[in-house]
């Protein structure tokens, strides 16, 4: 975590934690990240609109990596314009997205106002033939508008919501845009979820730390949810554990305890340590270690020129 001032920095109202560093993420349904693009402010050239700009960056650098393959993206309605789907409509990329009631071009759908007063089910649509683009608005418990270049209406699926006019749960009619989107959506949020329940909780100075670690708990996350699609049968808590095991094994080092060293390091040679004359403890000008236990002390040995304690003196020279 960085409490510190930083130029890219973003203030978000209403988010759980409102300041911080924002990334714009491509995630799959379970939370898996695919590509990840960290926000720096209005620093690039653009002649579209942010979300739209976003949404093209992120498919672009994917499909450079997977030339070949058609892909399906699900957004809300920050990204959402029905330019956007025209624009990735020739890239071979479907969007299904809700969208703004101010970004839907005019389209003849019934006012939301009116939409209000029907019965929770009720659907309007429209379809455009020349860009295939679908449009609906559904009245559930709110009024609620999406835009797809992949799904349409049909076929009708039902969706249970709880009545308190007859107080029990009923099914409602849920165009198939809909239950697709309900599938789909919130690969971010999943992300951020898995993230967050075991964030590395380190505060730091230095405005790159949170960045750092961030980018290792999303790429724990990638590995976690690797090693489960490839039949590996562990939680997350357990797959960090077993990093933490193999890297301590290759890496670590027996911790030396205070004043019980498990080998004495010292320039002195052994002759002059045992042998020499003049062994003496007096007090030196500078506070350095202790040349047996390695706490700080003002006491050396004269004829050895080292730092050392009354009681590791004896120690030392045994």
């Amino acid at each position: 975590m960085y409490f510190g001032r930083h130029g890219c920095k973003q203030h978000i109202h209403g988010k759980p934690i409102r300041f911080g560093f924002k990334a714009w993420v491509a995630a799959t349904r379970l939370g898996y990240c695919i590509q990840a693009d960290l926000y720096e402010g209005r620093s690039e050239v653009r002649e579209t609109g942010l979300g739209e700009h976003v949404v093209t960056k992120l498919t672009q650098a994917v499909q450079n990596v997977y030339p070949d393959c058609a892909f399906s993206v699900f957004c809300d309605n920050f990204f959402t314009s029905p330019s956007l789907l025209s624009s990735l409509q020739t890239k071979n990329v479907k969007i299904t997205g809700t969208v703004r009631q101010n970004r839907v071009d005019k389209c003849p759908l019934l006012d939301v106002k009116s939409f209000k007063k029907k019965a929770r089910g009720f659907y309007d649509y429209r379809f455009d033939q020349n860009d295939s683009i679908c449009a609906v608005r559904w009245n559930d418990n709110n009024v609620v508008t999406l835009l797809s270049n992949e799904f349409g209406v049909q076929p009708i699926q039902k969706a249970k919501r709880y009545s308190a006019a007859v107080k029990r749960r009923i099914e409602i009619d849920q165009p198939n845009v809909v239950a697709q989107y309900n599938r789909f959506m919130g690969g971010v949020d999943r992300l951020d979820a898995n993230i967050g329940v075991y964030r590395i909780a380190i505060r730091g100075k230095k405005w790159y730390t949170s960045l750092l670690t961030w980018l290792i708990d999303v790429t724990v996350n990638n590995s976690a949810l690797m090693a489960r699609s490839h039949g590996a049968n562990i939680d997350t808590l357990e797959f960090r554990r077993s990093i933490a095991r193999t890297l301590l094994l290759k890496y670590g080092t027996a911790r030396v305890h205070p004043g019980v060293p498990l080998k004495v390091t010292s320039n002195v040679p052994l002759s002059v340590r045992r042998h020499a004359a003049n062994h003496m403890i007096m007090v030196s000008q500078t506070r350095r270690r202790c040349a047996f236990c390695k706490n700080k002390t003002v006491k050396m040995c004269r004829s050895c020129g080292v730092n050392l304690h009354d009681k590791c003196f004896e120690k030392f020279h045994a």
